[in-house]
């Protein structure tokens, strides 16, 4: 009876094991709502009072799921993980900046990282409730008694004077340009982050001689593309969807992921799998059958403005 009662006992075990496994490798879709009105999605896997955090950035055109094949294997080693990947502004299923906004820059992804970090509450200290991370409100300036504007001070990321140890702070991944915004991130703000790891990639600088011609080649490109981009068609959230190239089936534009991939320079690879999830992510239907169905045509929802160059790159 004993030895049945243990083999029960182990057998629910197991079972409860691979339930919470399965759990963990599933991520929950989040919402965020931006102080400027821009809509943020993100993909959470792990559970809120987990002891270690992680936000990971991805890269340009790609999405959050392109973390969702890496994550699983993560919490194998570090099941006491809560891993966040962010979809940025114009990416995935974040809503697009608006036509008159700021240029999308890599300071720009860094100010959505902390609006997430803030929403998500990751900047104040756990235990206490005491705020370790940002002393003020981002983009708020402190004064000084002099009267002249003063950004508050920055403490290294290895400053230990509020008794943090680096478990309570954010390990900070980001891959090809999500590496470049993790860079200016951690720069701006080393009193969140434990660790930044970069995969792929890293900051892009120009020679500051030629600051003016790229100026002027973003100006141009802009100039050109607004003519054809808008007025545009609304989606049924009510953005702006710019006329997008309209692929057959689903399959057809996995395989147009896939090629860009392969005709970047370095030799790049990228599996058919790891290319639908980012593709499932970043594509909407394309139009209505007569039946009022969706149909297997798809357009990625991106915004395009994406593709035109620069308008300021950070100096060598």
């Amino acid at each position: 009876m004993v030895r049945r009662l243990t083999v029960l006992f182990n057998a629910a075990a197991i079972r409860l094991s691979s339930v919470r496994s399965m759990s963990m490798s599933t991520p929950t879709e989040c919402t965020y709502h931006c102080s400027d009105g821009v809509r943020l999605a993100a993909l959470r896997w792990g559970c809120p009072s987990s002891k270690r955090r992680m936000l990971c950035l991805h890269g340009w055109m790609d999405n959050a799921a392109s973390f969702s094949r890496l994550v699983p294997s993560l919490l194998d080693s570090h099941a006491d993980t809560e891993i966040v990947a962010l979809d940025f502004p114009g990416h995935g299923l974040s809503g697009h900046k608006s036509v008159d906004g700021p240029p999308q820059l890599l300071a720009e992804f860094a100010y959505y990282c902390c609006e997430l970090i803030e929403a998500m509450e990751w900047a104040k200290k756990r235990g206490n409730g005491g705020d370790a991370g940002m002393r003020t409100v981002v983009g708020n300036v402190q004064r000084s008694t002099a009267g002249e504007d003063k950004l508050p001070a920055v403490a290294s990321a290895h400053d230990d004077a509020d008794g943090d140890a680096d478990e309570d702070k954010i390990i900070l991944v980001g891959h090809s340009m999500g590496s470049g915004v993790a860079i200016v991130l951690a720069a701006a703000f080393p009193e969140y982050f434990s660790s930044l790891i970069l995969l792929e990639g890293g900051l892009v600088a120009r020679n500051s001689q030629d600051a003016a011609r790229h100026v002027r080649a973003a100006c141009q490109r802009r100039l050109k593309s607004n003519r054809t981009l808008f007025p545009s068609s609304i989606d049924k959230s009510g953005e702006d969807v710019p006329r997008s190239k309209v692929y057959r089936t689903l399959d057809s534009a996995v395989e147009a992921r896939m090629s860009t991939a392969q005709r970047m320079p370095g030799d790049q690879y990228l599996s058919y799998d790891a290319a639908k999830d980012m593709v499932k992510r970043a594509t909407v239907p394309a139009q209505k059958t007569s039946e009022g169905r969706d149909s297997e045509s798809v357009v990625f929802r991106h915004d395009p403005r994406l593709q035109w160059p620069s308008l300021q790159y950070y100096t060598r």
